[in-house]
């Protein structure tokens, strides 16, 4: 087979007419990032396609895997976990906001408790008082 047939894996295709690639879109950000570790731009494009995938657990981990990764460099490895830390914390944020807020129990009054009581108590003496004439 000709090498010129061979057809590229999908995240290293190039974009088609509408600017955008085949594959999964987390690992067509990781690898543009991998691309371009130092640009803060490539790091914000693969948390903005985590968010809006509802995938940030991914990232995280994409991250965590340079993070505690001996043979990086240093640098490598703290743009890793400072960036590991935003993907977190834009997760738990994400979660806070679409969370399913605890409805309010409508709670009984202590005066219309009591009432109600007296009410009961006192038809119940009227009753019997009836009754037992």
């Amino acid at each position: 087979m000709d090498e010129r047939e061979v057809k590229p894996e999908p995240t290293d295709a190039p974009p088609d007419d509408a600017g955008t690639f085949d594959g999964d879109p987390i690992d067509v950000a990781w690898k543009r990032l991998t691309d371009r570790w130092d640009d803060d731009d490539a790091h914000t494009k693969l948390l903005s396609v985590g968010a809006a995938d509802a995938r940030l657990g991914e990232v995280v981990a994409l991250y965590r895997r340079v993070a505690e990764d001996g043979e990086r460099s240093e640098s490598d490895r703290a743009i890793a976990k400072k960036k590991m830390d935003n993907a977190a914390f834009l997760a738990v944020q994400m979660m806070e906001a679409t969370k399913t807020r605890k409805r309010d129990v409508p709670r009984l009054r202590p005066g219309v408790v009591a009432a109600a009581f007296v009410t009961i108590a006192l038809g119940g003496l009227l009753i019997w008082a009836a009754t037992h004439q």
